[in-house]
């Protein structure tokens, strides 16, 4: 009897492993330090650090999950915005934006491809870290990050 429990219980976990080992994501030494078991939207190692909150980005400093539509305003030093993402697809996030001064610019990247707006002191890389369907993680640092 005993040996019966025991089964069904290795049995869960090893289910609970494989389910929790699909989000994929990288071996890095933060993801060895959790919990090999959790549930729920945290669980995802690929999950961007700001979540959707697309105001945390308008410093220029964010990872957020965006969508075909989303907006996103920029501080007043970037001349630029809003950056606007025109699509999702599978191999690519496209996005275009506007100059404080007048003129637009356009550019598109594919996972672990970087996208640059502007130059010099106002540069802003935009870096597509991850592609999942309709949406994708992206991470915004100030200058040439590349």
């Amino acid at each position: 009897m005993r040996a019966g429990t025991l089964g069904a219980g290795v049995a869960g976990l090893t289910v609970a492993a494989l389910v929790t080992g699909c989000g994929g994501g990288s071996d890095d030494a933060s993801s060895q330090s959790t919990p090999p078991l959790r549930s729920g939207p945290s669980a995802a190692p690929t999950a961007p650090r700001d979540g959707t909150n697309l105001a945390a980005c308008r410093e220029g400093r964010c990872e957020v999950r965006v969508r075909a539509g989303d907006q996103i305003e920029l501080a007043a030093r970037f001349e630029a915005g809003p950056l606007v993402v025109t699509a999702v697809e599978p191999e690519h996030v496209s996005m275009r934006w506007t100059f404080e001064g007048g003129g637009a610019g356009a550019g598109e990247a594919g996972p672990n491809g970087s996208v640059m707006v502007g130059s010099g002191p106002t540069m802003l890389t935009i870096r597509v870290e991850l592609i999942r369907s309709d949406a994708a993680t992206v991470q915004l640092t100030p200058g040439d990050s590349s």
